[in-house]
C-alpha cells in the first residue's frame, strides 16, 4: 500500500520503485523495489485471468565510476 511506513522506509534508503515507471496507479499491491541496479524498462500487463496485473522490469548493473 502506497504510504505504508515499511515502504516509506525502503524508498528513503535509495530504493527505486520500478513499477512506478510502468505507468500504473499507486493503488497497486505489487511492487518491484530496486537498489544498486539500473532500471532499463518497466511494464505491466492487464489482469487477464489473474486477480492482479503482471509487473516486470528489465534491470542491469550500474557502471562503477573508478575515480
Amino acid at each position: 500500500m502506497a504510504g505504508h511506513p515499511s515502504l516509506t522506509r525502503l524508498l528513503e534508503k535509495d530504493a527505486q520503485d520500478a513499477t512506478a515507471l510502468s505507468g500504473t496507479h499507486s493503488d497497486r499491491i505489487d511492487w518491484i523495489l530496486v537498489r544498486g541496479l539500473r532500471i532499463d524498462a518497466a511494464w505491466s500487463v492487464s489482469k487477464g485471468p489473474s486477480d492482479h496485473p503482471f509487473y516486470a522490469a528489465r534491470l542491469s548493473l550500474r557502471e562503477v565510476d573508478p575515480g
